[in-house]
């Protein structure tokens, strides 16, 4: 992610931001943080903690697909696409499936029939359907309706980087954002699985106890340079006889960089969640 004057601001300024809503993932499932992986693939490391850049409101930067996918897809997916199986598939061979290339090379038979039409339908409707369960979502997996085209063009191209389609690394693409929408991708994308939208104040007892705070407390209790510290290594919690050694249950996410988690904490304030 880099800040990119090249690209024109009304490309930026095709999908519309707008505030978080709702309650997280993991309680429209029923589902406690301690029995699943979703939005687990954190580490327990500590990251180097660096300051943000000063990015200007309507300053725009360059997201590549491998920028979307982590702000969007890691925290399940893990960094290669294997995911947590049985729970989080891996998405590597779902995206090997819509490869025409590799339909020939793996399966000669269906490779040489004689309708090309029949040769492509299989991996386009492959392509397809990942497509509609990335807006759309599956039975335990959110969906991303926030993404635009273009930004899904750009993410299914880094998909075909990490599933080691031909000709992959020819294909990328950047898109435009603004600072704003990069944090909406960070906060809907990640912090949204776990953390309902809006909530009641949650002391250091109840996060003990594993109790999750709303991501409105973000900046209502935190200041930035404090929100990126414990996004990315972590913060201590003491609560009355506990000893002051404890981090609580939420992973680190050291692979986004202290602007990203910057930009998701500007998006709040601009854009309270509701």
């Amino acid at each position: 992610m880099a800040p990119d004057t090249q690209i024109g601001r009304e490309a930026a300024a095709a999908s519309p931001v707008t505030p978080v809503e709702g309650p997280s993932w993991l309680t429209r499932l029923r589902v406690r943080f301690p029995q699943t992986g979703l939005g687990r693939a954190g580490e327990f490391a500590r990251a180097p903690i660096k300051p943000p850049t000063r990015h200007e409101p309507g300053e725009l930067v360059a997201l590549s697909g491998a920028d979307l996918y982590r702000l969007n897809c890691q925290s399940c997916h893990e960094a290669d696409g294997t995911g947590f199986p049985p729970e989080v598939g891996s998405i590597v061979q779902a995206v090997r499936d819509s490869s025409v290339e590799l339909m020939h090379r793996h399966d000669p038979q269906r490779g040489r029939a004689t309708d090309g039409h029949a040769v492509h339908q299989l991996p386009r409707q492959a392509d397809g359907e990942i497509r509609r369960r990335i807006r759309q979502g599956g039975d335990r997996m959110p969906a991303r309706p926030h993404l635009d085209d273009g930004e899904i063009d750009a993410l299914m191209a880094h998909l075909r980087l990490l599933a080691d389609l031909p000709d992959a690394s020819r294909g990328q693409i950047r898109v435009a954002a603004s600072v704003f929408r990069l944090g909406e991708h960070l906060v809907k994308g990640t912090c949204h699985i776990c953390h309902d939208a809006t909530g009641p104040r949650v002391t250091a007892s109840e996060l003990w106890r594993g109790a999750i705070p709303a991501i409105d407390s973000f900046v209502r209790q935190a200041s930035l340079s404090e929100l990126v510290q414990k996004v990315r290594a972590g913060t201590q919690i003491t609560a009355g006889a506990f000893p002051p050694t404890g981090r609580g249950r939420m992973r680190v996410f050291s692979y986004l960089t202290p602007d990203e988690v910057a930009a998701a904490y500007v998006y709040l304030v601009v854009y309270p969640p509701r």
